[in-house]
């Protein structure tokens, strides 16, 4: 009966060692996963940040563009009501030169210094 005492003690203290040894492993493995995972949130946060970062830098850029393109819309349409202008100078000026063609060729001077400068001129 001793004997079977004696072994069923070196039993429980052989149990208690391995639990022993089992709950200091399992401390170690839940510290270096906790480790792990303290690290990989740190790592999202940055990450989270420079994103944040980035959105907001992009936001002031698109700002700043949309701005850009109402200045260069307002300026296209100065662009085409100075090219109407244009084209309705021009389209007077052709109006103006088809009469001119079309008109009879004008008489030549007929006052005497006129004729005189216009026979000096042609020698």
């Amino acid at each position: 009966v001793q004997r079977e005492l004696d072994n069923a003690k070196q039993l429980l203290l052989d149990s208690k060692g391995t639990i022993k040894r089992l709950v200091a492993e399992l401390e170690a493995g839940a510290l270096a996963g906790a480790s792990r995972l303290e690290s990989s949130l740190r790592e999202r946060d940055d990450e989270i940040h420079l994103l944040r970062q980035q959105l907001a830098e992009g936001a002031v850029e698109a700002s700043s563009l949309r701005s850009e393109a109402s200045r260069l819309k307002t300026e296209a349409s100065s662009l085409k009501g100075e090219v109407s202008r244009l084209k309705t100078e021009a389209s007077g000026l052709k109006g103006e030169l088809e009469a001119c063609r079309a008109a009879p060729p004008s008489p030549p001077p007929r006052d005497p210094q006129s004729a005189r400068l216009a026979s000096e001129h042609d020698r």
